[in-house]
């Protein structure tokens, strides 16, 4: 959105061969929940870039902002 200062992203989905689907299913008698599998030999991304390279970071140090209002 215009003025915004969160970053903008998304996952990045593995590519499998084939097809690959999930179902679940659940009511007040079955209760779901889901487990997922553990690929092997895949690895978690690499670190966050440093700072302040990306906006609206929660973790990120706050820096304080001066407006100055134009003369009249």
């Amino acid at each position: 959105m215009p003025g915004d200062s969160r970053a903008s992203w998304m996952f990045a989905l593995k590519k499998f061969p084939g097809a690959v689907s999930y179902d679940v299913a659940h009511s007040a008698a079955h209760p779901s929940s889901v487990a997922l599998p553990v690929l092997a030999g895949v690895k978690a991304t690499p670190p966050l870039p440093p700072r302040p390279s990306l906006r609206g970071q929660q973790c990120r140090a706050y820096a304080a902002n001066t407006n100055t209002p134009a003369p009249p």
